[in-house]
């Protein structure tokens, strides 16, 4: 009989989405499964018995969610944790390890990946950290064997020990990842057009080096694409309609990209999917055959108008090049979700108002406007660090409702005004409400258009009346 493994998204007050080692608070209703968990219970379900808890999408309390684990009885916990929610995270782990003390608790994450001999110093009941979540290594822990620790920290006789972090040298693959497993009534997008939806990934790392992203400092690898489509292929047969891939930038490898599109046509796979992708990556071709494979989105971070603050935190994308990659999706009928920082170091009042201007210019679907968060492991954060710019430095913040970042340039009430004026400006001009309207698919985009609508509107008051307090 194999030993249970359980694989939990810790529940919180929030939605938080923790995978990918990002983290943030959904801003709005949308939420998806969580890849890392994914893709590690297709790693472990060859030698364990595999148990996803996605607490945070169920919405289950913290009582709730100890009592289906002590259901479960496992061998040992596999837990999410994202810097938005670090301390509810790590603080239910704890709970958990106190009360089943024999289980192996073992965290996965941004800020545990980064800095995880701090991390298990700092907290004595995690008993490993995975520093790779797309890596086997975890089974021979799990079995006992410590003679190699590739892509682990593990703690042995009350001293962390700190393995190597490896990535394949080829195409990595796995097996078909649990996804049965999920509820799926409790996932969507706000752009997306049909449920049900999961998550998979094609790519772990990325092309880029921006200064402030996590992935700057994992190397781009891709996965079989033989393997991508038997898992959509197994998705589909789910009942699955749309699917997110989840790469930090999709399709970086042309030839890549083009050979996991014609798989899709020619299995006769009919999903719908969205997924990120660096403008630089966008051409022609992969449009083509992306809209063919059933693409309707593409998520793209522009973060600034300003060149020179593109050059300075090393994105080595021209404004030329976004501009072009938003008229050939356009031009192919594919939606285009932007993503824009708001209060990077260097940026003054006028550039931010200048990066709204853009993002209405550009026509962006959708607009994502973030304030610029200082992620561990990140040269954005060394350059914080040094200057004294962060206003906390417990390790837990999120970009999405507050800044963090205070160079003394712009003053942090006055970032906050010009977050909200970005979502006025952009959302509530007449044609693009029109635009919305006309461009509308299904039932299920014209139930999410009303939906995030009501939800913006209520946070937009609760904004005006945290500030009038």
């Amino acid at each position: 009989m194999k030993e249970k493994i359980v694989l939990l998204n810790p529940p919180a007050p929030t939605l938080n989405m923790r995978d990918m080692y990002s983290s943030t608070v959904s801003k709005g209703l949308y939420c998806w499964p969580q890849v890392d968990l994914l893709v590690l219970s297709g790693i472990l379900s060859k030698e364990f018995d595999i148990s996803i808890i996605d607490a945070n999408a169920l919405r289950l309390t913290n009582d709730q969610t100890m009592e289906i684990i002590k259901k479960a009885a496992p061998y040992a916990l596999i837990f999410m944790a994202g810097s938005s929610s670090k301390c509810n995270d790590l603080g239910f782990a704890y709970k958990v390890k106190n009360s089943f003390r024999d289980m192996l608790i073992i965290g996965e994450g941004g800020f545990l990946r980064n800095n995880p001999v701090q991390e298990m110093q700092d907290n004595v009941f995690l008993d490993a950290v995975l520093l790779n979540f797309t890596s086997d290594d975890i089974l021979g822990f799990l079995k006992n064997d410590t003679s190699e620790l590739n892509n682990l920290a593990v703690r042995k006789n009350d001293v962390v020990i700190c393995g190597k972090t490896k990535y394949s040298t080829g195409y990595f693959s796995y097996p078909v990842p649990r996804h049965e497993q999920l509820d799926f009534s409790k996932y969507r997008l706000s752009h997306g057009r049909r449920i049900p939806l999961t998550s998979v990934i094609s790519s772990y790392g990325c092309v880029g080096k921006c200064a402030f992203c996590v992935s700057s400092n994992i190397p781009y690898i891709m996965r079989d694409v033989d393997n991508i489509t038997d898992e959509l292929r197994y998705v589909e047969k789910l009942g699955i309609r749309e699917v997110f891939f989840r790469d930090v930038s999709f399709g970086s490898v042309k030839k890549h990209a083009l050979a996991l599109c014609q798989n899709i046509i020619e299995n006769k796979i009919k999903l719908g999917w969205v997924c990120d992708m660096r403008a630089d990556s966008i051409d022609e071709e992969r449009m083509v055959s992306m809209k063919r494979a059933g693409c309707h989105a593409i998520h793209i971070g522009v973060e600034s108008a300003n060149q020179m603050i593109l050059d300075r935190y090393s994105k080595n994308m021209k404004i030329e090049t976004i501009e072009q990659a938003f008229r050939l999706a356009h031009k192919h009928g594919i939606k285009t979700i932007g993503y824009f920082i708001i209060g990077i170091p260097g940026e003054s009042e006028e550039d931010i108002i200048n990066t709204i201007d853009f993002a209405i210019k550009l026509r962006c679907d959708y607009a994502s406007f973030n304030f610029a968060i200082p992620i561990v492991g990140t040269e954005l954060r060394k350059e914080c660090l040094e200057n004294d710019w962060l206003n906390s430095d417990d390790g837990s913040f999120d970009g999405s409702f507050s800044p963090v970042i205070e160079t003394g340039s712009i003053p942090y009430q006055r970032l906050r005004e010009l977050r909200d004026i970005a979502f006025r400006r952009f959302y509530l001009r007449p044609e693009y409400i029109f635009d919305r309207i006309t461009k509308l698919k299904t039932v299920f985009e014209a139930k999410m258009l009303v939906l995030e609508f009501l939800n913006m509107s209520k946070t937009a008051v609760l904004n005006i009346f945290k500030r009038n307090r």
